[in-house]
């Protein structure tokens, strides 16, 4: 299946109620869209409220969100729901998007990394992390990177080693410029572009902004009709990142995550990679550590905010291109103690931030200066973020720590929530 000539597009119309006709499209083109671009792209303003209600609860969105994943975790949802997929006779599309996957893995990777070997891009889009390595793989890996770049899905070269073709390196190039002969051509065409744009821009302002469409969205908020709050969010995703030695961090970063679903969104937790040797932790008496994705570069880049509950390294790569320019960010933490310097790891975190041009977002006082004021008794916590003191390992964070960290997920998500983030041109 050629995906560049897919016609991923869905024709609908306003209306009071909800279709089935267009449910049914929609989730044909929730598929198609993902073989096309990678994900799925936002439903029209005018689409009717339920049917887009309808439309997020179907397993279609669980696909999607675990879009582009490995091969396994997207067979999973399949076999999960393989009935319902089965009657809607959408089984084909799901498997001809599980076999494209590979392909958008490899292609997120070129908006984080510069180089890698063929061994990390197998590993990458391997189901089983053991054989990713068998020469197989290796050969299977080779195979499909070739083909990528014949087909201009990558500009990349492979260089082979002498190592083996497992440690043959593949370096990413930025696409070139395309070519015209005559330049009163590309200037029409940019003038033409520009045009659309910006009366596309226009148009879309103007349903926003249209009297008639806020009176209707107010007035049939719990009927037909497409709420803004419920647009804003279709296709916003969050993301939480960790370190927890004793589970201090883990509660706080949960605590987070429900105030962020109690506002109305949703937000995956990732955690850093443990470095410290098994004997070490066991020596330290550290719990086994929760069940939680270990975040890779290019799991920030999908999230429009991110919390961070740790510090982390290795975003040279996405320094370098400007990845994390314009996201939404916020922090949390924790310390030994009043003493442990929980604003100051604040202060370090924000050059971090600052170097990425991340937009910080900070806790404030509104909503939480009653807890974050009391004297009563011990708590970590201040306007920067949430924050807990874990003692030598055996304090737990507070009811009172645990509500601040509720609430500054909640009001981070409504911040982020506001902002209208463009929709990405197809590659």
């Amino acid at each position: 299946m050629n995906r560049n000539k897919l016609q991923p597009q869905c024709v609908a119309a306003p209306g009071n109620i909800a279709s089935a006709v267009q449910l049914e499209a929609f989730k044909k083109l929730t598929l198609v869209q993902l073989i096309a671009y990678g994900k799925t792209r936002p439903l029209p303003k005018y689409v009717n409220f339920t049917t887009a209600r309808v439309l997020k609860q179907q397993p279609y969105q669980t696909f999607a969100k675990n879009y582009p994943g490995t091969a396994a975790a997207l067979n999973e949802v399949l076999e999960k729901d393989l009935a319902h997929f089965t009657a809607d006779g959408n089984v084909g599309l799901m498997k001809q998007a599980i076999r494209h996957a590979p392909r958008w893995i490899i292609r997120r990777l070129t908006d984080t990394y510069v180089t890698l070997s063929v061994a990390e891009i197998s590993k990458a889009i391997a189901s089983d992390v053991a054989s990713s390595s068998s020469p197989e793989a290796i050969e299977g890996t080779t195979l499909l990177i070739l083909s990528m770049i014949e087909q201009n899905e990558i500009h990349a070269t492979l260089t082979p080693s002498a190592e083996g073709p497992a440690a043959a390196i593949v370096t990413f190039r930025d696409p070139p410029p395309p070519k015209y002969f005559d330049p009163a051509v590309l200037e029409k065409i940019v003038r033409e572009a520009q045009s659309s744009n910006t009366q596309l821009g226009l148009l879309d302002r103007d349903i926003g902004k249209s009297r008639t469409y806020l009176s209707k969205a107010v007035k049939d908020k719990d009927g037909p009709g497409m709420p803004f709050d419920d647009m804003a969010d279709m296709d916003m995703e969050r993301g939480i990142v960790i370190y927890s030695m004793y589970g201090h961090v883990t509660q706080l970063a949960e605590a987070e995550k429900a105030g962020i679903e109690k506002a109305g969104g949703s937000a995956t937790i990732y955690q850093v990679a443990e470095t410290l040797p098994e004997e070490v932790l066991q020596k330290m008496n550290a719990p086994a550590k929760p069940d939680y994705p270990i975040v890779q570069p290019m799991d920030l880049v999908k999230h429009d905010g991110i919390l961070f509950g740790t510090f982390i390294d290795a975003l040279g790569q996405l320094w370098m291109k400007g990845a994390l320019v314009g996201k939404f960010v916020g922090a949390f933490v924790s310390t030994g103690g009043p003493g442990g310097g929980q604003e100051a790891t604040f202060y370090s975190m924000l050059s971090s931030f600052t170097h990425h041009g991340m937009i910080f977002v900070p806790l404030g006082y509104p909503g939480v200066n009653h807890l974050i004021s009391n004297i009563e008794e011990v708590h970590g916590g201040s306007p920067w973020g949430a924050g807990t003191f874990a003692g030598k390992g055996n304090r737990q964070p507070t009811k009172l720590e645990l509500e601040v960290a509720e609430i500054q997920g909640q009001k981070f998500w409504q911040i982020v929530a506001r902002t209208q983030f463009p929709v990405e041109a197809s590659e």
